[in-house]
């Protein structure tokens, strides 16, 4: 099947239920907010078809402190800012302003994400943290279960 060539929101998908075998999201989904995300993750659910496959590579972290993984990450991107010069302190400004102001990227950690796929009803869920501030997600819609034969229908 081509690839389908149309801009639209991921929280209102102008797709066709069940007709899709995979959908790919390749960090966007750490731009909304986390109910947001969630209506993205049931849109995708309706437009994969039974045994469809979500593959998400987004940001993985909580900003914070909180984990050494998530003080990792924040500490790599602000010295690879820095590195930048003049450009990346602006961006590293611009980013603290954000923040302060409630106006932020969203990022989710791996466990969230498997808990939202399950929780819009994704099976064969996992979900893990790369190296970086990154992460997979991968689920699929469930096939649907074979009818049980009743006595009547013997």
């Amino acid at each position: 099947m081509a690839a389908v060539d149309r801009l639209a929101a991921s929280i209102d998908l102008p797709l066709a239920d069940a007709r899709y075998d995979v959908v790919l999201s390749n960090y966007c989904l750490h731009h909304l907010a986390d109910d947001q995300k969630l209506l993205a993750l049931s849109e995708i659910a309706h437009v994969l078809r039974p045994g469809g496959r979500l593959v998400i590579g987004d940001m993985m972290f909580e900003i914070g402190v909180r984990t050494a993984r998530d003080r990792a990450a924040m500490a790599t991107f602000a010295r690879s800012q820095l590195r930048r010069g003049p450009a990346g302190i602006v961006r590293l400004a611009r980013n603290a302003a954000r923040l302060l102001h409630g106006r932020s990227e969203h990022p989710a950690t791996a466990e969230w994400w498997a808990n939202a796929l399950r929780a819009t009803g994704f099976v064969e869920v996992r979900a893990w943290p790369l190296a970086h501030e990154g992460g997979i997600a991968v689920g699929c819609r469930p096939r649907p279960r074979a009818a049980r034969a009743t006595p009547e229908s013997r």
